[in-house]
């Protein structure tokens, strides 16, 4: 419907706007799985994941909200 398309242009151009957020790309994998488009999903939350592992090597201060609410959704995910 147009509501889902418009959400699956708005999380393209998020990670388009903000390719190194993993929360970006996790909102996309949200929108992909939505839709039922696992594979593009997938990805996009191995693009957060691979993400958050920079991340934690940083040790930035800064970051630490990203890394927990994306760790909170992937511990969601597994449990489903």
């Amino acid at each position: 419907d147009g509501k889902s398309s418009k959400r699956l242009e708005l999380a393209k151009d998020l990670v388009n706007k903000y390719p190194n957020s993993s929360e970006s790309h996790t909102w996309l994998g949200d929108v992909y799985t939505e839709q039922f488009m696992f594979d593009e999903a997938i990805e996009s939350y191995k693009e957060a994941r691979a993400l958050l592992k920079k991340l934690r090597k940083e040790k930035s201060p800064n970051n630490t909200r990203s890394i927990m609410v994306c760790l909170s959704r992937s511990k969601v995910r597994r449990k489903i």
